[in-house]
């Protein structure tokens, strides 16, 4: 596929993603609210929310570590897997799953995660292998997908720090902000 057209439709996926996840939890809260579905066992609810920030934390530390376009991240997270945001948003998902009890929520998240995460990986892994050429290739073969590696990959280069900066540079405190107020209205519609 020609560059223009895998950025195109990754724009596409992007926007289609960022609403997806989104309205995900909103639709979980939405239905725990308005048909009054039991809480889950308080061990359940609790280990949802640790999941959540779990996801959120991750997804702070690869913004922090995160420089777009300019060169090949390999560093923080990303020593330990290539796709370290969407690892984040899909642990991040399975706490709303565990924290509304909805039991059906799980498939509903597998059947929205697998094919959006699985294109929008597959057309920015195509992106950086023509942007990064053999660098990406050596990181690709080094550094697992979405299974995390225990200890970090020894790439090349200068390993770079986690830089605050980064996270705002990257709009992750957007995400992070919404997934948190997200998790308070689970909170509130579970505690109220």
């Amino acid at each position: 596929m020609p560059a223009g057209a895998v950025l195109l439709t990754g724009r596409l996926f992007y926007r289609v993603r960022k609403i997806v996840t989104g309205a995900f939890p909103l639709a979980l809260i939405l239905i725990v609210w308005l048909a009054e579905v039991p809480a889950p066992p308080l061990g359940c609810l609790l280990a949802g929310f640790v999941l959540i920030a779990a996801g959120v934390g991750l997804r702070i530390w690869a913004g922090g570590h995160l420089v777009k376009v300019e060169r090949l991240t390999t560093s923080g997270p990303f020593a330990h897997l290539r796709h370290p945001l969407y690892l984040g948003s899909i642990i991040a998902g399975a706490g709303f799953c565990l924290a509304s009890g909805l039991w059906w929520s799980w498939a509903a998240l597998g059947l929205l995660a697998v094919p959006i995460y699985g294109w929008q990986i597959g057309a920015e892994e195509r992106l950086l292998a023509m942007r990064f050429g053999s660098a990406f290739a050596r990181y690709y073969r080094s550094v697992p997908r979405l299974i995390p590696r225990w200890r970090p990959a020894r790439l090349e280069g200068q390993p770079d720090r986690f830089r605050l900066s980064r996270v705002f540079v990257n709009r992750e405190h957007h995400w992070s902000g919404a997934v948190v107020l997200l998790a308070v209205a689970l909170w509130a519609v579970r505690a109220f």
